[in-house]
């Protein structure tokens, strides 16, 4: 991979593929192919885009997800959705030689009761998180798709598993979005209407490792230029946060002042998931943004596309 590589980022209006169409852009490769992706529900079309477009350097992160509420809804579309791109994409780039590929799989495919921080040996080793777990196997059954290319054609499908991710170009309805995203738009809400109380999903006390999605971006980049990196690999912050603390912060990052209640008759999720992070760094990266700055960007971000206000000072104070 290199300055003049075309590139493609297949699921660029994604969370993930924003974020690493802005960094390559910002990085200055100017491979990057900018037409429009093909639907990857439809081989032909797939077919067709790597024959015309003749990619080299693949960037897979598309495939639909969402939080809690979405994965309870819609188990079904979201397997099918994921098996669906995996399967064509990955095909399609053995078919037409595609030098390197990336695939980002979820911190969901790990076992609900793995050891903790979570390592790759974990993986397939236990029973998932059985409000995700539909979801969390077609993103495993990607990861073991990849393994299986590489060993039955010598395919450079490389596989990073991000920690969860926030930042610009999210999903921020309430009944969808993931965690940090929907509690933007729900305080946010809150905040203009004068509510006194906001009633959360769960406890507070289940624990995740956030991070930035450029952070992320920076990471898959960093990964792609490596010679060789084989197996699996965590991209997190090795930090855990519980929902409880984000919610604090993240009223104060917009302004809220009621108070928050807890509907503990909802699910909390997996009670704990933190990424062993400490094999990238190892290899040189680490994260660049705190969680308390990454929010504040995030927030700023919301307020001037999304609800089209300018940014604002009120959650400044925030360390």
């Amino acid at each position: 991979m290199n300055r003049s590589s075309r590139i493609l980022v297949v699921g660029s209006e994604t969370l993930f593929g924003a974020a690493l169409a802005r960094q390559l852009r910002q990085q200055g490769f100017s491979g990057l192919i900018e037409a429009a992706e093909p639907d990857p529900h439809f081989p032909a079309a797939v077919e067709e885009h790597f024959r015309e477009h003749r990619p080299e350097v693949v960037f897979l992160t598309a495939g639909l997800s969402g939080g809690i509420g979405l994965n309870r809804q819609r188990p079904a579309t979201l397997m099918h959705d994921n098996l669906l791109t995996v399967c064509h994409m990955l095909e399609a780039a053995h078919r037409h030689g595609v030098a390197r590929l990336l695939y980002l799989g979820s911190s969901c495919m790990y076992p609900r009761e793995a050891a903790q921080p979570l390592r790759i040996e974990s993986l397939g080793t236990g029973l998932l998180e059985p409000t995700s777990a539909p979801y969390a196997t077609a993103r495993h059954a990607g990861l073991l798709l990849c393994e299986a290319y590489r060993r039955e054609h010598g395919c450079d499908f490389r596989v990073a598993i991000p920690a969860n991710g926030y930042g610009p170009e999210d999903d921020f309805a309430p009944e969808s979005g993931h965690v940090i995203p929907a509690l933007i738009s729900r305080f946010h809400e809150a905040k203009r209407m004068g509510a006194p109380s906001i009633t959360l999903w769960g406890t507070g006390t289940a624990v995740r490792d956030f991070i930035y999605a450029d952070d992320v971006a920076e990471a898959c980049l960093f990964l792609m230029q490596k010679a060789a990196v084989t197996g699996p690999i965590n991209i997190g912050s090795g930090l855990g946060t519980s929902i409880a603390e984000l919610v604090e912060t993240l009223a104060q990052v917009v302004g809220y002042r009621g108070n928050i209640e807890w509907d503990a008759s909802k699910p909390d999720g997996q009670p704990r998931k933190v990424l062993d992070a400490l094999p990238l760094r190892n290899l040189g990266w680490r994260p660049g943004r705190s969680l308390s700055d990454g929010l504040r960007q995030t927030y700023d971000w919301y307020l001037h596309h999304v609800v089209k206000e300018a940014p604002r000072d009120a959650h400044s104070f925030v360390s």
